[in-house]
């Protein structure tokens, strides 16, 4: 109801032709076209009008309303809009997703709970569960992705390998130790880990502490050497 002193600038609303005060009348962020306020509706973020002429854009998840600038959209539903609060970049490979969508991109760590992108994701080739990188191993000689507890680990070199993969047990402490790092007594054929693998002083083959015997001379001199050297 106030008096228009000037016919300067928009005085008219574009939808319903109607006389209104700066006040009253405001610019559609989209058309820039001046609409009064029953023909316009406000951005839920932003505070910008979108003239009723214009498409609704509405936030697929919760309804409000978004201009073009405050929309947003989900990298796995492209056609859907959503609003600042229903889309969550993923800290890693800085794709968009809605609540939906995100939950399927996101796979947890079975053993520390930890969200993982598919990129980070390592699945164990043992149990088929999703584990983060510290939570699982590779095995180093498939290369193949092991969970904590499916991993086999060398007592002697430290080296993680799956359940697939040659182990020998040492027959004098029971440790587990790989191929590589097994060695065999020359005697008993049995395998051994480092710490139980000695060298025969006579014929310098290894052999493992339970085949090695001591000897003495004259009755005075003792020798250590392993059993076959001291048959002979």
């Amino acid at each position: 109801g106030v008096s228009l002193a000037s016919l300067d600038g928009e005085l008219f609303c574009f939808v319903c032709g109607k006389e209104f005060c700066e006040s009253h009348i405001k610019p559609c962020v989209v058309c820039r076209r001046s609409v009064c306020k029953d023909h316009g509706r406000k951005c839920s973020e932003c505070g910008n009008i979108i003239c009723t002429e214009e498409d609704p854009l509405e936030c697929a998840a919760c309804g409000v309303l978004v201009c073009p600038g405050c929309a947003r959209h989900c990298s796995d539903c492209a056609d859907k809009v959503y609003c600042k609060k229903h889309i969550t970049e993923c800290s890693v490979c800085a794709e968009k997703f809605c609540p939906e969508h995100l939950g399927l991109h996101l796979k947890y760590c079975e053993h520390c709970g930890k969200g993982l992108c598919t990129k980070e994701q390592i699945r164990c080739k043992e149990c088929g569960k999703i584990f983060c990188k510290d939570d699982s191993n590779e095995c180093s000689t498939c290369g193949d992705d092991i969970c904590l507890e499916h991993t086999l680990r060398c007592t002697d070199c430290g080296k993680a390998f799956c359940k697939d993969e040659q182990f020998y047990n040492c027959k004098q402490c029971g440790t587990r130790v790989c191929k590589e790092c097994a060695s065999f007594c020359a005697v008993c054929g049995e395998a051994t880990c480092r710490g139980h693998a000695f060298i025969c002083p006579d014929c310098i083959k290894k052999v493992c502490n339970g085949c090695l015997v001591e000897t003495k001379r004259f009755g005075i001199f003792k020798k250590v050497t392993c059993r076959a050297c001291a048959s002979r």
